[in-house]
């Protein structure tokens, strides 16, 4: 048999904050010689097997672990259900895993679905999918794609979400990058460098936008070192060189040295929290033009972005909808009636064609018989009287 060691976890602001590695020791005997001798799990269909410590675990299709399980590599493919605490060197699942305890590992790849009951503490974890925690998650690198949820602190040094986020404690990192794309929340963030964008802000129609897709990240207390944030509500935002993007509504902010605040953002109040009595000329507040902050491509794409952002009430909305539809049901009657016209020319053409090989087959074979019998019964008495001159 074998035991998991596990090194201590430190991930603290400032600091490197990567998860240790989990080594997977063979235990020593009385007479001080490791046993070699470590057994396997591999279930295949449906199956159950109890806990215990493992080198190897794998499940293809429906298994279910009752018990702490400790193991140095652990695949699932299909559905997992670990009734206990998980701790494993490498984790790999694609499709559904549920964890009722703990879980531990040195590395996390999963496709699908991954649902903790307890704590989760990885060294890197990518995930495309889901992520569900009961309890907080600490990782050196976490990279997920989809849905991230977690019942605590989320304490990670690399943080890169791309989706939805919803967080009941603090985000510490010391490098965060979201991308939205729902309504996401978090009761605190700190970042040294904190990127907060929104992946869609509308739908648009023959290139025009319509409407607004509300998806924003709300969090009371924003801080970090360098702050880029795009459709965030919070109540206070603290930086040293803060950015202000589009769709934000901000109550507070704080910076030391620069301060950005996009035309459509609303802040409510904003104050130079640096050395010196006032802002100095780099921290001026920046409120960029339209036409120098997001160039338009045309007048016509201009014309609809502004009235995409002018334009909020519900009628004024269902009239753009009406005008949409109107538009686009007189695109596609003139590409019918085109399309129409080109497909009776064709069969005209067509017809014309096969009228005239008709009238040739049917009318011209004849004439040309009939022109010939003529021809022979003209030149018959010509013969007639050669005939007769030859012979005398």
């Amino acid at each position: 048999m074998a035991q998991l060691c596990r090194r201590g976890y430190n991930s603290t602001m400032g600091q490197a904050g990567a998860a240790k590695p989990f080594h997977f020791c063979p235990r020593r005997t009385r007479g001080g010689k490791r046993e070699t001798h470590v057994a396997n799990i591999k279930i295949a269909g449906s199956g159950e097997a109890g806990g215990g410590r493992y080198d190897s675990v794998s499940i293809a299709g429906s298994g279910r672990l009752t018990g702490d399980v400790e193991a140095r590599r652990v695949r699932v493919a299909g559905s997992g259900d670990v009734q206990g605490a998980l701790r494993a060197g490498q984790v790999r699942s694609s499709g559904a895993l549920r964890v009722s305890g703990t879980l531990d590992a040195e590395e996390l790849r999963a496709s699908g679905s991954v649902r903790v009951e307890g704590a989760c503490r990885v060294g890197k974890a990518r995930v495309s999918g889901s992520l569900i925690a009961g309890g907080p998650v600490q990782a050196g690198e976490l990279r997920l794609a989809g849905s991230l949820e977690v019942g605590g602190d989320l304490d990670s040094r690399v943080c890169r979400v791309s989706g939805h986020l919803s967080v009941s404690g603090a985000v510490k990192a010391r490098e965060a990058e979201i991308v939205i794309n729902g309504d996401s929340s978090a009761a605190k963030i700190q970042a040294d460098t904190l990127t907060v964008l929104r992946q869609c802000g509308s739908w648009q129609v023959f290139g025009l936008r319509w409407g607004e897709v509300k998806a924003a990240l709300r969090a009371d207390e924003i801080e970090g070192n360098e702050l880029h944030l795009e459709a965030v509500s919070a109540q206070r935002v603290r930086g040293r060189r803060v950015r202000i993007g589009p769709h934000s509504t901000i109550e507070l902010v704080e910076y030391s040295q620069s301060l950005q605040i996009d035309p459509t953002a609303k802040v409510s109040r904003h104050t130079f929290v640096g050395e010196g009595a006032a802002a100095p000329v780099a921290a001026e507040v920046e409120r960029p033009a339209w036409g120098k902050d997001r160039r338009a491509s045309s007048v016509l794409s201009w014309a609809a972005r502004v009235a995409g952002r002018e334009v909020r009430r519900p009628t004024a909305r269902l009239a753009l909808a009406l005008a949409g539809l109107l538009v686009a049901a007189v695109a596609v009657g003139l590409v019918l009636f085109v399309a129409l016209n080109v497909i009776g020319l064709a069969i005209s053409v067509v017809f014309g064609v096969a009228l005239m090989a008709v009238l040739v087959v049917v009318v011209g074979v004849p004439v040309l018989v009939l022109g010939a019998v003529l021809v022979r019964i003209l030149l018959l008495p010509v013969e007639v009287v050669l005939r007769l001159a030859r012979r005398r």
